[in-house]
């Protein structure tokens, strides 16, 4: 494993309520941590939260409780109104209880933290343990990895954690949540009670939380709309729950319509199964998990703010009782380190043990109330079926990028049928440029687009290359074809062809498991929902979650970066129709135009020692850099990146999968396969990745095409039928990657030797580097490589 990624000790991933509390509680006892967010700011989204007694004793273990009640009234009764039946119960609350703005909360536990703790946007897309030492190891979406000695996940409904540990997928109640603020402030009339309102099914729910803000939520039947969009349309929110409301006090009604939009949110309800929360298995290693990562169960009895604060205390007890600091006896030997992650898992394990039968009787209740807002039917049995009310698909493909869309196409050519899942809520066309060799382009004409794509490009006619310090130049013709698109042209151009409907936006992975009743991959969106896949094909990336479910090595970096961009000219540019790459340094420029009016520019450099994550979000900070970087270029480059459009500046990381894992990796488990990046990202030095992803669609889709004319019709047959169908799509699946692998071997082996001498850690490595590349690719072929007929 490549030990050059970040170690932290106790990471907590999540700061939200549970992940905060837990990291206040941790530190009240003298304990380091480090929190890992993937927003950008803290998340407070919910509106306003319910706190109950037992919430506030938690609260006042973590030293907050005095600070928070001066944000919120006391409630004094609970109030029931049934309007169906025209009656009504009161019920005085004994203990205390408040509605919290959840930012407010939120706020002043991390506002209790020692600066430092809270790390944004390290979005978490995959754990695995290191089998040396038996650490989890944190992929992050940027590409990077943390090394956690102790490992807490509170990342909620759609925990990354919680898939690691192997939970059981949450589940859903068929009804939705909205919830909302209104201010008046004037000042309001509603007295200092929770009032439930019921209609129809419908239930509403208002409770001030202080004397000029009131908090509201509004629980209903699933909506019909697309739910991904409505979500993030809160004037859309507002319209259907007006809608669905009608019938309710105008009161009721008036206070909706008066609501903050911004502080408008729509949730679906979800649930794990009290007989998952029984049996599950919550500590792996120094792995565990907390707050709705562990237990996310309805908002009928307004328990999952506390219950996540009461595990908070627990976890942080259970730690402490064990040792005085686990963090410190962390870096002793060898021996007393196994000792020490021996007793953590102790630590774990009876904190599992004292919260599992408290939650157990939560999310029984919970289940219970949830059940009864649909009739019940056999779905809801435990342990009888899964629950396979969510979608199902045939053949999915995920990432709409270049290999996704690809892909989708060479099936769509073959008459056979599929919908590509795209994470993002539009085609995503980042990179700037793309440079399409002779093998992609005959790949190209497969899929059919080539023509049009020709016009949107020039042709290359030559490669020069110039070594500032040595003075000294080369041109090589180009005697195939080469062309520079724009990655956009190319993007949109796949999707034209595609037939409508078949890309479905807004749909984020975040796990893939089997199902062990039929074998087929179930998909867990972002959102919750879940999608049944026969067949499955990642073309997600450097960060693939197929490629992860596949248990494929992780990727490793060059210790370099890239900038790319484009710079416009309107009334054209006196650049040749040529590939120029300029070296100084250990930096290279390389230009290339795309038309008479646009050019395409990239830098390749060692890795920036800036924060990589902010830096990235800032074009005109990129910009500023490479213009350091590449002092002492020719004016003209420098004037190019200049005169640069900011909008088409990227900053990546440059990372690899070893030839070594490709060579032996298995690329199949299943029917569910990768190509792309997911399975061969490699170094941007023979500008290969673009063209490589296309020959790969063309295979994959002669390989499945060849076992049979189309596997969507004979998948509805008998389950005889359907496993003799879903073997030979296996069968198909390995000829793909037989007919591959060796193929991206070649290719990432180029690349990864062309990129150790980025670096060289020595004389002996630079050397034998360059003998590899003079012996084994003395001949630049890999352009007259043909992917064959689709």
């Amino acid at each position: 494993m490549d030990r050059s990624e970040e170690e932290q000790e106790i990471v907590i991933v999540g700061a939200g309520i549970c992940g905060l509390a837990t990291a206040l509680a941790l530190h009240r006892k003298g304990v380091r941590s480090i929190v890992l967010e993937r927003s950008e700011t803290l998340r407070a989204s919910g509106a306003g939260i319910g706190i109950w007694a037992n919430g506030w004793r938690a609260l006042e273990q973590l030293g907050v409780a005095s600070d928070l009640r001066k944000t919120a009234v006391p409630i004094q009764r609970v109030r029931d109104v049934w309007l169906d039946k025209g009656s009504n119960q009161e019920t005085p609350v004994n203990d205390e209880a408040r509605c919290l703005m959840r930012s407010d909360l939120i706020r002043t536990l991390a506002d209790a933290l020692p600066p430092g703790t809270i790390h944004f946007g390290c979005q978490i897309v995959s754990v695995k343990m290191d089998p040396s030492d038996s650490y989890p190891i944190l992929q992050l979406l940027d590409g990077s990895f943390i090394v956690a000695k102790i490992l807490i996940g509170c990342d909620g409904l759609n925990s990354v954690v919680a898939n690691f540990l192997e939970l059981k997928p949450t589940k859903e109640f068929s009804a939705c949540s909205v919830r909302g603020l209104t201010n008046y402030p004037n000042g309001h009339a509603f007295p200092h009670e929770l009032v439930r309102t019921r209609r129809n099914g419908i239930g509403v729910g208002i409770i001030p939380i202080d004397d000029k803000l009131v908090c509201w939520y509004v629980g209903q039947e699933a909506i019909r709309e697309d739910h991904a969009k409505v979500s993030q349309r809160p004037e859309l929110i507002r319209e259907l729950i007006l809608q669905s409301i009608d019938g309710f006090p105008t009161e009721v009604a008036q206070l909706i319509e008066d609501s903050e939009l911004e502080s408008l949110s729509l949730t679906r309800l979800r649930y794990r199964a009290p007989w998952d929360l029984l049996l599950g298995k919550f500590r792996k290693g120094t792995v565990t998990v907390a707050g709705d990562a562990m237990h996310v169960m309805g908002p009928f009895l307004g328990q999952g703010g506390s219950a996540a604060l009461e595990d908070a205390i627990v976890l942080a007890r259970c730690l402490s009782r064990k040792f005085v600091n686990p963090v410190d006896r962390l870096h002793n030997s060898e021996r007393e380190t196994m000792r020490m992650m021996h007793e953590v898992g102790e630590a774990m394990d009876q904190y599992v043990k004292e919260r599992r039968m408290r939650v157990l009787r939560l999310s029984t209740q919970t289940y219970l109330i949830g059940s009864l807002l649909k009739p019940p039917s056999l779905l809801f049995l435990p342990g009888i079926l899964m629950d396979r009310s969510e979608e199902e698909q045939e053949i999915v493909i995920v990432g709409a990028g270049i290999c996704g869309l690809a892909t989708a196409l060479a099936l769509h050519r073959k008459g056979v049928r599929s919908v590509v899942l795209e994470r993002s809520e539009t085609l995503r066309a980042s990179g700037a440029g793309i440079g399409i060799w002779a093998n992609g382009w005959r790949a190209l004409e497969q899929l059919g687009v080539a023509s049009d794509l020709r016009k949107t490009a020039v042709p290359i006619q030559r490669f020069r290359d110039v070594w500032l310090d040595k003075g000294s130049n080369q041109e090589t013709p180009v005697n195939d074809e080469a062309r520079c698109l724009m990655r956009s042209d190319l993007i949109r151009t796949l999707a034209d062809a595609l037939p409508p409907g078949t890309i479905h936006f807004g749909c984020q992975i975040v796990s893939v498991k089997m199902d062990p009743s039929d074998s087929y991959p179930i998909l867990q969106l972002l959102d919750g929902s879940f999608i049944v896949a026969k067949i499955l094909i990642g073309c997600d990336g450097l960060n693939s979650v197929v490629a992860n479910f596949l248990e494929l090595k992780p990727t490793k970096e060059f210790g370099a970066c890239s900038v790319r961009g484009l710079t416009n000219y309107p009334n054209g540019h006196a650049f040749p129709h040529e590939l120029v790459r300029t070296r100084r340094n250990g930096i290279s420029v390389g230009i290339i135009p795309i038309d008479d009016k646009l050019m395409y520019w990239f830098v390749g450099q060692e890795a920036i020692p800036e924060d990589h994550a902010k830096v990235s979000q800032r074009p005109e900070l990129i910009r500023e850099l490479i213009l350091q970087s590449i002092d002492g270029f020719p004016t003209e480059v420098a004037q190019l990146i200049e005169d640069s459009e900011l909008e088409s500046l990227s900053l990546t990381r440059l990372r690899y999968r070893a030839p070594w894992d490709l060579l032996l990796g298995k690329f199949r488990k299943g029917t569910v396969t990768v190509a792309g990046d997911a399975m061969h990202v490699m170094g941007p030095f023979l500008g290969q990745g673009g063209s490589a992803a296309l020959e790969d669609a063309i295979v994959l889709a002669r390989c499945l095409s060849r076992k049979f004319v189309n596997p969507v019709d004979r998948l509805h047959n008998s389950k005889r039928e359907t496993m003799r169908m879903m073997h030979e799509v296996g069968e198909a699946m390995d000829q793909y990657v037989k007919e591959r692998r060796m193929r991206v071997v070649r290719l990432s082996t180029q690349t990864y030797l062309i990129g150790s001498l980025l670096k060289p850690p020595s004389l002996l490595v630079k050397f034998a580097c360059i003998v590899f590349l003079v012996v084994l690719f003395r001949i630049r072929n890999h352009t007259r490589y043909d992917c064959g007929l689709l």
